[in-house]
């Protein structure tokens, strides 16, 4: 009995210092109802763009990534085009140079997974023509870029913005009901991550692909990213340093999801896990530019710290639920407790999945099962974060991609 005391001890301290948290990101989310608070231009420039993609046995799909950006509606002495080809063992850096990139051909099997190569492959394209570019643009090879999107990036970077992430939409939301969970998941982050905290002033985060930054913002270290998550690093580096990091929602591009369960648990374990990483690397620092004014300092902290609760919350409220399970006197409150929590937490991301849908005009009739499915997709989160606690490594592997629509077929599908 006692057991069961001190565990349920613990889990309601865990639950007491996550309700800041929450309430933290439900007061800064809320802010995603709002149309998004418009950009005041501060110059007039047509930035140089060097805009690259890392590509690992991607030959299925990187031609039609570079067709896209090819066929930019942007003056085209203005961009210039990198693919790099990173421990590839097909045909990838001949099919991108048919495609009109500039290939730089990686082989480091000590050093496996994107920050690598795009530390490499910067010091490479800064060294020899830093001078050329104003600003960076990176897409995964499986991405489409709506023919505006170099446009749009650059009318907010003249707007102020360091860093910009734009829209990420599905480019195979009907593959599967878990590439559509992904679907929504990417444009509830937009709305209720991303915009909410541009419309409170704040920075938000890039997302691992589709975002640009101005090449001042890697001078000097260059890009120094090492944990298995190289954009969640990069994207608290930059609001430590006081830059930042706005999304963009004109600036469209379509993002080939994981269709499978196992391979969406795979790719989030790994994000779970490089979550802890950046938190363990960057907290502390994190609440000093805080205590010197840095409001975004503060938000990033917050964000780093939900996992680690979430692991520790999943962690003692299992156990504390299991020791009172086996006691005769208190199994019946605790079976009707996990219930309550369970059904609680289910109908919430289920209204979070259907808000998300209708605001963002999600054919609901083609994605139902998505949908419907969607805290199935989430509540696994949980399981991860505690996995992450005890197993705080993760090795880096690439996902297959196949889907070989083209920016023609996703904007006649509507994504």
């Amino acid at each position: 009995m006692w057991l069961a005391s001190v565990l349920e001890w613990a889990a309601a301290v865990c639950m007491a210092l996550s309700v800041p948290l929450m309430l933290w990101q439900l007061g800064v989310g809320i802010m995603g109802l709002f149309s998004v608070r418009k950009l005041r231009k501060l110059e007039d420039k047509t930035y140089r763009f060097a805009v690259v993609s890392c590509a690992r046995n991607e030959e299925a799909v990187i031609g039609q990534l570079l067709d896209s950006l090819q066929n930019q509606r942007y003056p085209r002495e203005c961009f210039d085009l990198f693919v790099i080809a990173d421990n590839c063992t097909d045909d990838t850096a001949a099919g991108a140079r048919k495609h009109g990139a500039i290939v730089l051909e990686r082989q480091d099997k000590g050093h496996i997974g994107k920050g690598y190569a795009l530390r490499w492959a910067f010091e490479r394209i800064i060294g020899r023509w830093g001078d050329r570019y104003d600003a960076v643009v990176l897409f995964d090879a499986d991405n489409l870029a709506d023919p505006d999107f170099l446009l749009q990036t650059n009318e907010a970077l003249c707007s102020g913005a360091d860093v910009t992430q734009g829209y990420r939409a599905g480019k195979n939301p009907d593959a599967s009901w878990v590439s559509g969970c992904y679907t929504l998941y990417w444009l509830g982050l937009m709305r209720f991550f991303y915009c909410a905290r541009r419309n409170w002033g704040l920075s938000a985060q890039v997302g691992g692909t589709g975002f640009a930054f101005k090449t001042a913002a890697i001078r000097g270290d260059g890009w120094n990213t090492t944990t298995i998550t190289e954009d969640g690093e990069f994207s608290v580096q930059q609001i430590l340093a006081g830059n930042r990091i706005v999304p963009v929602r004109e600036a469209v591009f379509y993002d080939e999801q994981p269709v499978t369960f196992a391979m969406s648990l795979r790719q989030r374990h790994r994000w779970v896990i490089g979550g802890m990483q950046i938190a363990r690397r960057y907290l502390k620092e994190a609440f000093r530019c805080f205590a010197r004014g840095n409001w975004s300092a503060l938000d990033a902290a917050m964000y780093m710290l939900l996992l680690p609760a979430l692991g520790l919350g999943t962690l003692f409220g299992a156990a504390g639920t299991i020791a009172s399970a086996l006691h005769a006197m208190t199994a019946p409150a605790a079976a009707v407790g996990f219930g309550a929590s369970f059904l609680l937490g289910f109908l919430a991301i289920q209204g979070i999945a259907l808000l998300t849908a209708l605001l963002e005009r999600v054919p609901i009739k083609k994605m139902w099962k998505s949908v419907l499915l969607f805290p199935v997709f989430m509540l696994p989160m949980s399981y991860l974060a505690l996995v992450a606690l005890f197993r705080p490594q993760a090795e880096w592997k690439p996902i297959a991609h196949t889907d070989r629509r083209t920016i023609s077929d996703v904007s006649r599908s509507g994504g």
